[in-house]
């Protein structure tokens, strides 16, 4: 590998590795004149939306933020302004409602027509979920509806967003769970509580690990030192030393044997020993045996794997789709994925063939079928 193709990998490894914000505020340092503007790309690589933005999201419901200079709006799918640049922040729309921040620091939700939905009159304010958007004010947080009206004061020190009807709040540094009127369903007495996930709550108290069900009764008893959420019917657990499945009703569906599992989507989990990954299915038969160093979670059917530190694609059978070719692999999205190449980012498709060649500083997962990308040219 000569001097270039090291400086490029570095630049690849650096963009993959930094933790985007959903969006900046205008102090931020990434406030700054892109050096390569971002546009959009159609699946045949066509630039559909020209580069001339200094920062930019993905589209979701039709419109993607996008930032000049230190001014965020939405464009629609043409690349037309559709809500004015002006907020000093904006994150992306969700149930039809996108948050906004105001130049005195006020935060707002705009609806797709650029009407201010909820008046910009809160410290802070969260993505719609179910009808309901978190708030807070001060240290304290509550819940509006899409109109701004309170539905639930803010009383909580903590809360998490609402899904399935309920949502986790904390009360000093113990946590319960509220239903969508703002009634405890339990009171706050647990050290953890996580949200719903196929009808059960994940809690801690103590050092152990149990589940409620969603009338907030303990459905299995906190015994396990380790456990995940309920995926697929199973949750991973950790108990004697070892990891292995449980069945809601408690029973084991793969005895502890691994030194970890994880759930990889799809009806797999990764599951590791003497340090390597594999995959297996739910009544623990190996479709890959642990040879690999690391494993990503399935997305569209396959999975990136790293292998003697380069990366390839699984499938969901544990066959190989690729090699391990590339020096970085992402998820499938829209049936294409983002790979590094010693050249520079490239798309594959599910065949495993590059559709895209390398020619972009920077490049993003397709979504609402295009991606935003810094073309070189």
């Amino acid at each position: 590998m000569n001097k270039l193709q090291l400086a490029l990998l570095f630049l690849v490894l650096l963009t993959a590795c930094r933790n985007e914000p959903e969006s900046s505020s205008a102090t931020s340092p990434e406030h700054v004149k892109a050096t390569y503007p971002w546009g959009y790309i159609n699946r045949s690589g066509v630039l559909v939306i020209p580069n001339r933005f200094d920062d930019c999201r993905d589209f979701k419901e039709g419109k993607a933020v996008v930032r000049l200079d230190d001014q965020w709006g939405f464009i629609d799918r043409s690349g037309s302004l559709a809500i004015p640049l002006q907020f000093k922040a904006a994150w992306s729309f969700s149930e039809g409602l996108a948050r906004v921040l105001t130049w005195d620091n006020k935060m707002g939700l705009v609806d797709h027509q650029g009407n201010m939905a909820v008046a910009p009159i809160f410290e802070e304010v969260f993505d719609v979920r179910e009808g309901k958007a978190r708030f807070r004010k001060g240290d304290k947080f509550g819940f509006i509806d899409k109109q701004g009206n309170v539905l639930i004061p803010p009383v909580f020190e903590g809360a998490g967003n609402f899904e399935g009807g309920f949502a986790v709040v904390k009360t000093g540094e113990l946590y319960g769970i509220i239903d969508s009127n703002g009634t405890l369903l339990l009171e706050p007495q647990m050290d953890r509580v996580y949200d719903l996930q196929e009808g059960f709550f994940r809690f801690k108290r103590g050092n152990a690990y149990g589940f409620l069900d969603t009338r907030g009764k303990i459905a299995l008893d906190p015994v396990f030192e380790k456990a995940q959420d309920f995926k697929e019917g199973v949750a991973v657990v950790y108990s004697k030393g070892a990891y292995g499945l449980i069945r809601a009703s408690g029973d084991w569906a793969l005895q502890p044997a691994w030194e970890q599992i994880l759930y990889l989507g799809s009806g797999r989990w990764g599951v590791q020993r003497s340090g390597k990954f594999g995959v297996i299915d739910v009544e623990g038969n190996i479709l890959a045996s642990p040879e690999y160093e690391l494993l990503y979670h399935f997305s569209e059917g396959y999975a990136p794997y790293l292998d003697a530190g380069l990366w390839g694609y699984l499938r969901t059978d544990g066959s190989r789709l690729t090699d391990p070719i590339f020096p970085l692999a992402w998820g499938f999205s829209d049936g294409t994925a983002r790979v590094a190449t010693f050249q520079g980012i490239a798309y594959i498709d599910t065949i495993g063939q590059v559709i895209l060649p390398p020619r972009y500083a920077d490049a993003r997962d397709f979504s609402e079928k295009v991606a935003r990308v810094q073309p070189w040219y």
